[in-house]
């Protein structure tokens, strides 16, 4: 198996406390037929130094160094430059398991129709403890594909861990990130593979430590307009050969409305607005055909057990913003 060479690709920017480690997590792979790629982002901090000092000590870890642009336009960059047949994503203030290539790539190796396979991540707050937050967190990163349906999951609010992508180099011949976006480019890449019928695999084992501090938490939780109306972006450009020419119900208010709605008219798509009580007791309206869309998606449990008990729609026809 260790013919194939693995390229595992970092984009780094301001990471000085984590970064020995993390580099030091991919040395210490059991899969030994690696290339390390580092990109540093324009740091700020002794980031570039650091890893400097592990270039020079190491063959195999390539660095490149440039003006800050951010992450999509950092990986576009960095697979320039790879010559593996696989390639691997790693953050910079991350910990790989040390069985974490040999995993996904035997993954990968079983199941040649799968072309992107991440895996379940242990979660470390970096700045305070809060149990609770680390459940929070694992809910999003660590769940179940349905095969059936792969995208229900991804528009429903959960991820895979970008750090954890592992995929077939072949693959960016087809597709590329979307230089373009700040904060949502993994959501982006994955709407794409699924829309263009490729399989994407998560695998039920913990390779991965991802660390988050309070700011990270407090986005998931409290999406600001500008990561919204990426994630939104993406979400419409991959339903858009659904919902064209059908009509949008937006039902319950929240803050990212305007985001919303802003949107769906950019895409030529018809919104209606409904309270969630005016959509339980709607019987004019066939809404079998429409998506949709539930503002906020951390007080929608009840409306949708409600919803489905009255056997209005199936669960995998919301959307959760």
């Amino acid at each position: 198996m260790e013919n194939n060479l693995v390229s595992i690709i970092m984009p780094v920017y301001n990471n000085e406390k984590y970064l020995a480690d993390a580099i030091e997590s991919i040395l210490n792979q059991t899969y030994k037929n690696i290339e390390l790629l580092i990109l540093d982002d324009g740091s700020t901090d002794a980031s570039l130094s650091i890893i400097e000092k592990y270039a020079m000590d190491n063959k195999n870890i390539r660095l490149i160094s440039r003006d800050n642009k951010g992450v999509a336009n950092s990986i576009d960059e960095l697979l320039e430059y790879a010559k593996g047949d696989y390639i691997a994503r790693m953050d910079g203030d991350d910990h790989s398991f040390k069985e974490r290539i040999e995993v996904q790539l035997k993954y990968l190796k079983d199941n040649g129709d799968v072309a992107l396979v991440g895996s379940f991540i242990e979660i470390e707050l970096t700045d305070y403890q809060n149990g609770d937050d680390i459940k929070f967190c694992e809910r999003i990163f660590n769940f179940k594909i349905d095969d059936k349906n792969p995208s229900v999951k991804f528009l429903n609010g959960h991820k895979i861990c970008h750090g954890t992508f592992m995929c077939r180099s072949s693959i960016f011949n087809k597709i590329k990130y979307d230089i373009r976006l700040r904060s949502s480019e993994d959501l982006d890449f994955i709407f794409n593979l699924i829309n263009k019928n490729f399989k994407v695999g998560i695998i039920d084992k913990k390779l991965y430590l991802n660390r988050v501090n309070s700011e990270f938490v407090h986005k998931q939780k409290h999406l600001n307009e500008k990561y919204t109306e990426e994630i939104i972006k993406s979400k419409v450009k991959f339903l858009q050969s659904y919902i064209r020419n059908r009509e949008v119900c937006i039902i319950g208010k929240s803050k990212y409305s305007n985001a919303v709605h802003k949107i769906l008219k950019n895409n030529d798509i018809r919104v209606r607005d409904l309270s969630i009580e005016e959509y339980s007791n709607d019987k004019s309206a066939d809404l079998t055909k429409n998506y949709i869309f539930i503002l906020d998606k951390y007080n929608y449990e009840n409306i949708i057990d409600s919803l489905i008990i009255q056997g209005k729609k199936e669960l995998e026809d919301f959307i959760f913003i």
